[in-house]
């Protein structure tokens, strides 16, 4: 399960206008946002000019009120959702509380992996096993020359 490899997701949002943020799965989102006039990056560290903008109105109703969301927070000032992922393709959504235009928010991503620990010390311990088996195997080669 992908909660198992990556722990907790974490978003941090901090805005001075009463902001929304929330994660849903990618279908219901692409569904809720047909038609609004929005922004969106294909990737967490897409800078200004990966974003791709999308021409529309706004939303229908408040993002607050849809149950489309796996996980969500609003307010005003920092905002942290916590999420464990789960199969399938999500989608990460920042806006305005009230689903208006012009959105201004700090917003930082970041995951666990409660792994990675046991993954280093594998990956150091196979290396120096190569290292050993490397320098043993020159060692055989340069004395057998001699």
């Amino acid at each position: 399960m992908p909660g198992d490899l990556l722990g907790k997701v974490r978003v941090r949002v901090d805005s001075v206008r009463p902001i929304f943020v929330g994660i849903g799965r990618e279908q219901a989102v692409d569904s809720y946002l047909a038609g609004v006039a929005h922004t969106q990056g294909t990737r967490f560290d897409a800078r200004n000019k990966d974003f791709r903008t999308f021409a529309g109105g706004a939303p229908g109703s408040l993002p607050a009120k849809l149950p489309i969301w796996a996980a969500s927070a609003t307010g005003t000032g920092p905002q942290t959702l916590t999420w464990s992922p789960q199969h399938g393709n999500w989608r990460v959504v920042v806006m305005n509380a009230n689903g208006s235009a012009g959105v201004g928010a700090d917003v930082r991503v970041g995951a666990r992996l409660p792994h990675l620990e046991t993954i280093s010390i594998a990956v150091l311990g196979a290396g120096l096993v190569l290292l050993m088996l490397g320098g043993g195997a020159m060692y055989l080669v340069v004395r057998r020359r001699h």
